[in-house]
């Protein structure tokens, strides 16, 4: 692999002849650490793809771009869908509450509820 560190004389040939801002030194190394995690993830995912393989050629290396970008897709989406569920069910969980206090069910076995208990029969009523 070519060494990382690209001065900024090779940087000006590999990008369009717009102004080139200098990079902070912190800027600069979460980049290198962005990169390193990037390419981490590529070639574990080129490996397992060409696991059968003597050698890694480039099909693997494209498919397994491929995979970590549709990953990196597939994670957006899903934080997404949990963001919208969660606020549903919180909405949801705040309504429900709130009605249980204004409004409370009772039950028919409540003392509250049932009137005081009546005999089926009475003495006075076969005399």
């Amino acid at each position: 692999m070519e060494d990382s560190n690209i001065g900024q004389s090779q940087t000006k040939k590999l990008l369009p002849s717009t102004s080139i801002k200098d990079v902070h030194q912190d800027a600069n190394d979460l980049n290198k650490e962005y990169v390193a995690r990037f390419e981490e993830d590529l070639r574990l995912q080129a490996n397992i793809l060409a696991r059968n393989e003597d050698n890694i050629t480039s099909r693997p290396v494209k498919d397994a771009l491929s995979i970590v970008i549709e990953k990196r897709d597939v994670v957006w989406q899903e934080e997404l869908l949990l963001l919208a569920l969660g606020i549903f069910l919180g909405s949801f969980m705040s309504g429900f509450t709130i009605e249980i206090r204004t409004n409370p069910v009772q039950s028919r076995y409540s003392s509250r509820s049932t009137p005081a208990a009546q005999p089926r029969w009475s003495v006075g009523q076969y005399v």
